[in-house]
């Protein structure tokens, strides 16, 4: 298998899975990640078991601790992600400048059991102790603007310079500050906030209690064996989040018209 296709099969099997990762992730880190995903097989749905398998004892620590061990500086990068099965995972990278060239490996993902800071801190400790990396060489670490990650006494920012990271400087991730000017831009655009808002209420509706169920039962009988698709939520601090939106409600608008004009005619029965 060529280069170009290892790439392509492992940034469709993130795609697939709707985790967001940029192209020159995924060519820094094609050698390690694509044997994992073709034994997990590209279309199989991405869960808290399979994101374990994608993680520091299946990625190539040697190799990746062959190009570090002679970088001077380096840092740390992790963010939440949600799997196919809702759980939340850690993701982490590290980023640095390795023969000319700005390198971010990926080193895995690891179920997250709690969202505070202090556990998110514990993950990313287990994360990086394969890699054996010299704290004093990480310089930098980004991460959203949360307060459990930004905080100055207690964020993981924080904890990470307590547990020995003292050069570590945090930075607010670019990309979420991107996204979140684009969400406040959008806001204040009338027309687009009420695009999206009404995209919010359907997600909302049509994830209650008995809805999915229906919404599931059109989509089988429109579209035979066919596996069935749920509406995807946006959040704010995501903007690629709403091209998912969007997307699978153009993918699905027959089911959702379906959907609802079965509900009106229930309801108009019911109150007859």
């Amino acid at each position: 298998m060529t280069k170009r296709l290892q790439q392509s099969k492992v940034q469709a099997y993130f795609k697939i899975n709707r985790i967001e990762i940029e192209d020159h992730v995924v060519s820094s880190n094609y050698e390690e990640v694509e044997p994992v995903v073709t034994s997990l097989q590209v279309s199989k749905p991405l869960t808290s078991d399979s994101c374990t398998t994608i993680s520091t004892p299946s990625l190539n620590t040697t190799h990746i601790q062959s190009s570090i061990v002679t970088v001077n500086d380096l840092s740390k990068n992790a963010d939440e992600v949600k799997d196919a099965s809702k759980k939340e995972l850690l993701g982490a990278s590290l980023r640095y400048i390795h023969k000319g060239n700005v390198r971010e490996r990926a080193i895995g993902f690891i179920e997250l059991k709690d969202m505070d800071a202090g556990t998110i801190s514990e993950k990313l400790i287990e994360l990086l102790k394969p890699f054996e990396l010299d704290p004093l060489k990480c310089v930098g670490q980004g991460y959203h603007g949360a307060s459990d990650m930004s905080g100055i006494h207690g964020g993981v920012q924080a904890r990470m310079k307590g547990a020995g990271y003292r050069s570590a400087t945090y930075v607010h991730c670019a990309s979420h500050r991107l996204n979140l000017v684009l969400a406040a831009t959008a806001e204040r655009h009338t027309p687009m906030k009420s695009f999206f808002d009404i995209l919010d209420l359907t997600y909302s509706f049509m994830n209650g209690t008995k809805l999915p169920t229906v919404f599931i039962d059109v989509q089988d009988e429109r579209y035979l064996n066919v596996q069935a698709l749920e509406l995807a939520r946006s959040y704010s601090t995501r903007w690629s989040s709403r091209s998912l939106e969007v997307g699978m409600f153009l993918r699905r608008f027959d089911c959702i018209f379906d959907t609802l004009t079965y509900l009106e005619m229930i309801m108009m029965q019911t109150q007859v």
